[in-house]
């Protein structure tokens, strides 16, 4: 049995959430870059925790944010 829950889906919120999801992650790669900056990799470590379900959840849907796993095969799988 399935219970049916009523849902208001406000489209300028999820652009909102999803513009803000983008730059997150643009940051994210930033971060990722900068290679021996332990503060960097600390910060994008603390970014991936925050942020990454939200990533999956926007990918989930069809809105794809970006590719974390991707990202750590390009750095060798760290």
């Amino acid at each position: 049995m399935s219970a049916h829950i009523p849902v208001t889906l406000s489209l300028a919120a999820l652009s909102k959430a999803y513009a803000r999801a983008l730059k997150s992650f643009a940051y994210y790669v930033e971060l990722r870059q900068k290679v021996n900056d332990p503060a960097a990799e600390e910060e994008a470590r603390f970014l991936l925790l925050g942020w990454g379900e939200v990533w999956g959840l926007f990918a989930e849907i069809g809105l794809p944010v970006g590719d974390v796993d991707s990202l750590d095969a390009e750095d060798g799988g760290e």
